[in-house]
């Protein structure tokens, strides 16, 4: 099972894996105090990419690391997070049967935004 911290450089070679899991697109990253302590630059790194790291003290969450602003994806960012889920978890997303329709109506249909004018 790839590492939730892949493409992330860690200080310490023999860091352990965190539980992952997503909710809405989103990892959110069980680890332990003293691994948090050991490598807070790889957790930043999940934090500014959008995942939310839940630091344990034994079995109680101690603190939460995220974003103060959440995070804005594109649908083929979106996309991404998608499949790198499926890699991870053996999970396949699956999408409302009408989804591609809806899109594909959704950018037919749109129109230019005009701002309103302010006096």
């Amino acid at each position: 099972m790839p590492s939730a911290f892949e493409g992330v450089q860690s200080a310490d070679p023999h860091l352990s894996l965190p539980k992952t899991s997503y909710h809405n697109g989103s990892a959110t990253i069980r680890i332990p105090e003293a691994e948090a302590a050991r490598d807070l630059p790889a957790l930043l790194a999940k934090v500014r990419a959008g995942a939310e790291i839940i630091i344990e003290s034994g079995a109680v969450p101690a603190a939460i690391l995220r974003s103060e602003s959440p995070t804005r994806r594109t649908v083929s960012e979106c996309i991404e997070i998608a499949r790198k889920h499926e890699q991870e978890s053996g999970e396949i997303p699956i999408l409302d049967p009408d989804f591609a329709e809806d899109v594909a109506d959704v950018i037919r249909n749109r129109k230019p935004w005009t701002p309103p004018v302010w006096e």
